[in-house]
């Protein structure tokens, strides 16, 4: 059955008194649907049968592959057709459109990738109906936007030279941190021994705001640094990254 399977999903579909053979042929058709898709008769199957398979809820191919066998078969169906539709004209995109004005509602368009939509689908765009057109390409943009909301949030990829840096800088405001104290404690000590005019309780407070003071302006031109260093790492690595995008856009 499997080797002329067009012919009887063709035969019993065209008498409404077979019903269960209708049935079974549906449920083949639905787990193993490359049997028929993938048919050199394929193209030779009516209307109303391609549309009782698409509208099959357990059809189990993906939406892209549903897509270019119907296109397939809808091309076939009209021999006339330029093979490339870039070739298409008016006529052959309205000749087309009404070919497959039945089956397109069926396919999940929106279940593609932008990708997949602008590899397989935009350069017969003219066949969908212009309101589901406008609807996918909006879904798409809805889609890009949330991606790039997502995106948006700046993360720069630590190389290890970018590491590395950061490390030394780390280390440079830990020892800077720890001069700034020790010159801080002496400078006190001096003070106190030289002039025992201060009390002790004074002399701790300006101690902790001497060394608050030197630590916090080591911290802020040590990360001052960092930030400049990150910042030149980061516009070098975006450059790299478009000019990936526009290569693989290009292919």
């Amino acid at each position: 059955m499997k080797q002329n399977f067009n012919l009887v999903y063709q035969t019993c579909f065209e008498n409404n008194s077979l019903s269960d053979l209708q049935e079974f042929c549906n449920n083949l058709m639905s787990n193993e649907p490359e049997i028929i898709f993938r048919s050199l008769k394929f193209v030779s199957i009516s209307e109303k049968s391609l549309i009782s398979i698409l509208k099959s809820v357990n059809l189990q191919m993906n939406q892209v592959q549903v897509w270019e066998h119907v296109l397939k078969w809808g091309i076939a169906q009209n021999p006339g057709l330029p093979s490339n539709p870039s070739g298409y004209s008016k006529d052959n995109f309205n000749t087309l459109k009404n070919t497959l004005q039945q089956c397109i509602p069926l396919i999940g368009f929106y279940s593609f990738s932008s990708k997949e939509f602008s590899d397989k689908v935009y350069s017969y765009r003219k066949v969908l109906p212009k309101e589901l057109r406008n609807d996918i390409l909006k879904h798409f943009l809805e889609t890009d936007s949330r991606q790039r909301n997502t995106d948006s949030k700046l993360v720069i990829p630590l190389n290890a030279t970018m590491l590395a840096q950061i490390a030394t800088n780390a280390t440079t405001s830990n020892s800077a941190q720890e001069t700034a104290e020790v010159a801080s404690s002496s400078t006190t000590l001096n003070a106190t021994q030289e002039a025992n005019v201060t009390s002790n309780a004074t002399t701790q407070n300006i101690t902790r705001s001497t060394e608050s003071i030197i630590i916090e302006e080591v911290t802020l031109i040590s990360l001052k640094e960092d930030i400049q260093f990150l910042f030149q790492e980061y516009e070098q690595s975006s450059e790299i990254y478009c000019q990936q995008i526009m290569k693989n856009t290009a292919k």
